[in-house]
């Protein structure tokens, strides 16, 4: 049986504008993305 890894990683961009997050799996593949805009 194959061994199922389900580590991922988090990147978070804090700009003035916006902050943009996304997920990706231990190959670096992204999985997904959100935008939120701040109050600046």
């Amino acid at each position: 049986m194959a061994e199922d890894n389900k580590d991922f990683l988090i990147g978070v961009d804090l700009g003035g504008t916006k902050i943009l997050a996304g997920i990706f799996d231990s190959k670096f593949d992204l999985k997904g993305t959100t935008k939120l805009s701040t109050k600046a």
